[in-house]
C-alpha cells in the first residue's frame, strides 16, 4: 500500500468509512431482502404445491374409501342369507344374518354397529344388540329403491358423535326378489382411524406437517380418540381462530400466518365419487345426508423456514460475510478516496506553489516580471474596449548600487522587501505591483487617470522616503539606519492604441526625467511625443 504524502486524518477516515459502510448496508440489505424475498417465495410455492397435491391426491382416496362403504354394504346386501331373510322373514332366518353381520363387522373393523329395519323403522337384527334403536322412516317408493341399488348410491345421515367418536349413519335399501323395498340396511362407520392412509398421503417429502378431515362445524373426525379428553372432539377452529372466516368463505385456498401455512380443500367424497343420494327419504324427519367436510393441512412455521437461508446457519454464514464483504470494501473504498484526495490536494498545493514560484519575485513577494505583462497586456486590450484611463508607474531606488557596496547585498535584500512592503500599503487593491528589474519596480493602475496616477506616485515616494532600514552586518545598536528614497516615472494612458512597450517606454522617459532633476521626485510624460515634467519632489 502507497504511503500517504502527509499524515493520515484518522477521523475523516473513519466519518467517510461510516458514511459508506451504512450506505453499503442499506443497499445491501434491500438487494438480500428482494432476493431472500424471491428466493423465499418461490420455496414456499413449492411447499403450497406439494401440499395442494397432497390434498388432492388425499381427496380421491377418500372417494375410494367410500366407495369401498359402497361396496361392503352391497355385498351384506347380496348374502344368500339376507336375501333369504328379506324374501322369507323368520326368526331362523334373521339369527343367521346376525351371524353374518358379526362376522363381518368383526372382519372389517370399520363399522362398529350393522343393522336391518323394517319399513317401520324397527330394528329387525343388529349388531351389536345394544345397537338396536327404534327408528322412524318414512315409505321408500319401488322406483326410488331401485334406482338407489343401481347406481350403487348410499343414503347417509349426519355425522354423530359419541363423545370423541366420530359416527357416520349410511343405508341402503334391501329388495325382495320382486324387487321392492321390505327392508333398511344401516351401518356406522367408525370414522375416528379410518383415514390413516390418508393422512399418510396428506405429506409433503422432508417436512413434517399436520393434516385434519373436518366436519361441518369444524371438529376433526380424522383422529383417533386416543389420548387426551374422550368426552368431546378436537375443534380445529377453536385451536386457530383465523381458519373460521376462510374455511367458511371458501372452498378451498391456502393461508399462511405466524401459525403457519394452511392449505384446505372441502370435500363431499360421496357426492365427489359415488353420487350419493341425499335424499333423506330413509329416515323420517333426519336431515339429508350432505357430507360437507375439510381437508386441511398446516405446515408448521419451523418447517417453512427449513431451507431458509436466514435461518440455516450456512445461510447466515454467508450473509454474514457478505456483509462483512462489504465493510471491507468500503474500508478500501474509504481508503482509497481519502488518498486520492489528499493527493489531488498535494498536487494542486504544487501547482499553486509553482505557480505562485512562476508569477512572484521570490525576494520581495511582488508580482514578477513575466506575470506583470501578462496582467499589463489584458488592461490594455480591456481600455482599448472600455476607453478606461490606465496609468503605469516605473520606479528606481536611488543609489541602490552604494546601499550594497556599502552594506553588503544582504542589506541591499532587507531594502527591496522594506519597499516592497511600503509600496504595496501605499496602492490601492486593485493595482498591480511588480519587480521589473534589479530595483526597477512597475506599478499598474487600471480606470486611473493622470492626476489620480500622478498622486498615487507621490504617496508611494513620501511613504518609501519614511523608510528607515537596518543593515544586516551591524554589530551595535550606534549604527545608524540605511534610508532610501525613489524615482517615479508616470504616464497615463486615456485614448489611443498604446502598446505595453510603448507605455513602458514613454514611463521610463519620465523616470530618467526624475533621475535627471536630482533624483527623489515624480516625473509625468502628459502625451507621446512631448518632454515629461516634474509632477513633485
Amino acid at each position: 500500500m502507497a504511503s500517504l504524502p502527509r499524515p493520515f486524518p484518522l477521523r475523516h477516515l473513519l466519518l467517510r468509512f461510516g458514511l459508506l459502510t451504512a450506505a453499503s448496508t442499506v443497499l445491501l440489505s434491500v438487494a438480500l431482502a428482494v432476493l431472500l424475498g424471491s428466493f423465499e417465495r418461490q420455496r414456499v410455492a413449492v411447499i403450497e404445491v406439494q401440499a395442494a397435491g397432497a390434498v388432492r391426491e388425499a381427496s380421491r382416496d377418500l372417494e375410494r374409501l367410500f366407495f369401498e362403504v359402497i361396496g361392503d354394504l352391497g355385498i351384506i346386501s347380496r348374502l344368500p342369507a339376507v336375501r333369504t331373510a328379506v324374501d322369507q322373514p323368520s326368526e331362523v332366518h334373521w339369527r343367521a344374518v346376525a351371524e353374518q353381520l358379526e362376522g363381518f363387522a368383526v372382519e372389517y373393523g370399520r363399522y362398529p354397529s350393522i343393522r336391518v329395519l323394517d319399513r317401520a323403522g324397527v330394528p329387525v337384527v343388529s349388531f351389536p344388540m345394544a345397537a338396536a334403536k327404534t327408528r322412524l322412516a318414512a315409505a321408500l317408493s319401488k322406483a326410488d329403491a331401485e334406482r338407489l341399488v343401481q347406481q350403487r348410491q348410499l343414503v347417509v345421515q349426519q355425522l354423530v358423535w359419541q363423545g370423541s367418536r366420530a359416527l357416520l349413519p349410511v343405508a341402503r335399501p334391501l329388495l325382495d326378489a320382486a324387487g321392492h323395498p321390505r327392508f333398511e340396511l344401516w351401518a356406522d362407520v367408525q370414522l375416528n382411524g379410518t383415514f390413516d392412509g390418508i393422512a399418510r398421503i396428506l405429506q409433503v417429502p422432508e417436512l413434517k406437517i399436520e393434516a385434519w378431515i373436518l366436519d361441518a362445524r369444524g371438529r376433526v373426525i380424522s383422529v383417533p380418540p386416543s389420548g387426551g379428553s374422550r368426552q368431546q372432539p378436537l375443534n380445529l377452529l377453536q385451536r386457530f381462530p383465523m381458519l373460521r372466516t376462510p374455511l367458511a368463505e371458501h372452498a378451498s385456498g391456502r393461508l399462511q400466518g405466524p401459525q403457519g401455512l394452511f392449505v384446505y380443500q372441502a370435500i363431499n367424497p360421496l357426492e365427489q365419487g359415488a353420487n350419493a343420494a341425499l335424499s333423506s327419504s330413509l329416515g323420517r324427519g333426519a336431515p339429508s345426508g350432505r357430507l360437507d367436510w375439510m381437508l386441511v393441512m398446516r405446515v408448521p412455521p419451523d418447517q417453512l423456514q427449513r431451507g431458509s437461508l436466514l435461518t440455516s446457519p450456512q445461510g447466515q454464514l454467508l450473509i454474514g460475510a457478505l456483509y462483512l464483504a462489504a465493510a471491507t470494501a468500503c474500508g478500501l473504498l474509504a481508503y482509497s478516496q481519502l488518498l486520492a484526495q489528499q493527493r489531488q490536494r498535494e498536487a494542486d498545493r504544487h501547482a499553486q506553489e509553482l505557480w505562485r514560484l512562476s508569477s512572484t519575485d521570490s525576494l520581495t513577494g511582488l508580482v514578477n516580471r513575466r506575470r506583470f505583462e501578462e496582467l499589463a497586456t489584458y488592461e490594455i486590450a480591456r481600455c482599448h474596449r472600455s476607453g478606461a484611463p490606465l496609468a503605469l508607474l516605473l520606479l528606481d531606488l536611488d543609489h541602490f548600487k552604494e546601499i550594497n557596496d556599502r552594506h553588503g547585498h544582504g542589506t541591499g535584500d532587507l531594502v527591496l522587501r522594506a519597499f516592497g512592503e511600503a509600496a504595496q500599503s501605499a496602492v490601492r487593491g486593485i493595482d498591480t505591483i511588480a519587480r521589473w528589474g534589479g530595483e526597477e519596480f512597475a506599478v499598474l493602475m487600471p480606470e486611473t487617470g493622470q492626476q489620480p496616477a500622478v498622486a498615487a506616485a507621490e504617496r508611494v515616494r513620501r511613504t518609501v522616503e519614511g523608510l528607515a532600514v537596518m543593515p544586516r552586518s551591524s554589530g551595535s545598536d550606534a549604527t545608524p539606519p540605511v534610508h532610501i528614497t525613489v524615482s517615479v516615472g508616470v504616464v497615463a494612458m486615456e485614448v489611443g492604441e498604446l502598446s505595453l512597450e510603448a507605455l513602458i517606454q514613454m514611463a521610463d522617459h519620465g523616470l530618467y526625467a526624475a533621475k535627471a532633476a536630482g533624483r527623489n521626485c515624480v516625473a509625468v510624460l502628459p502625451a507621446p511625443g512631448q518632454p515629461p515634467r516634474i509632477a513633485s519632489r
